[in-house]
Parts: C-alpha cells; structure tokens; sequence
C-alpha cells in the first residue's frame, strides 16, 4: 500500500478517532467500506441498527450475510497470513473488524468507542482474519 493511501486511510480514520459505536452510522463495517468501498458505504449508511440488521442489509444488497463473505467473495481482495500483515490491512475476529496500523490496530475497543489500541494478547493469530485490498 502506497504513502498516499495510508494518508488518505489516516483522514478516514482520525474522523471516527473517539467517537461512540453506533451501529448503522458510526461502526465498524461502515469504517472499512468508507476507507475501501465508498459506493458500499454509501449504501448501507443509515439503514440497519443492529447486527442481524447489517446482515440483512448485506444479503439484500450484496448476497452476503456479513463483511468476512464480502471480502471472500470480492477478487480485488486477498486473505493475508498473519505473518504478513501491514499497515492498512483489514483484520477481523468474530464480528469485529479492524484497521492493522503496525503494532497497533484501529477499531471499537472494549468501551464501545473507536480508537487505537493494541490486538488483546489472548486473541489468538490464527483466530484473526486478514485481508488486503489489491
């Protein structure tokens, strides 16, 4: 990934820096679609409040039921080897999703507010998934 995507990775993500989750406006999938997929976050913006909402937003709309499917199903994205992983890459474990920033990732930590903070060192790496935007 290129010093001007991160850049523009970095505005994206100083715009949540602090706010609260709200599910449907501020979360965690629509951060990724904002930084990754614009039309998508377009799309979906306003229209769930909850998870089984966002999966139904997601079948309707993209035939998946959840952001993992979206990625797996979209060529312009490669699963990444923990061992691999950069800054810029999308890391998901169970329902969350987060941005990888070196040592550091970006997400809703575990006061329900988006910020940096470092992956919890009882996740195991082979439980986190990572994908690469080509």
């Amino acid at each position: 990934m290129g010093i001007v995507e991160l850049i523009r990775i970095k505005k994206i993500l100083e715009k949540y820096q602090g706010k609260p989750l709200v599910l449907g406006e501020d979360d965690c999938s629509l951060m990724v679609a904002e930084i990754f997929e614009p039309d998508v976050y377009n799309t979906l913006h306003g229209r769930y409040t909850s998870v089984r909402g966002a999966s139904r937003v997601l079948n309707t709309e993209y035939g998946v039921s959840c952001v993992k499917s979206f990625f797996e199903r979209d060529l312009s994205y490669r699963r990444i080897d923990y061992n691999f992983k950069q800054s810029g890459d999308i890391i998901i474990n169970d329902i969350d999703i987060c941005i990888w920033l070196g040592d550091m990732v970006f997400g809703v930590d575990e006061n329900q507010t988006f910020n940096v903070f470092p992956i919890p060192s009882s996740n195991d790496p082979s439980d986190l998934i990572i994908f690469r935007k080509e």
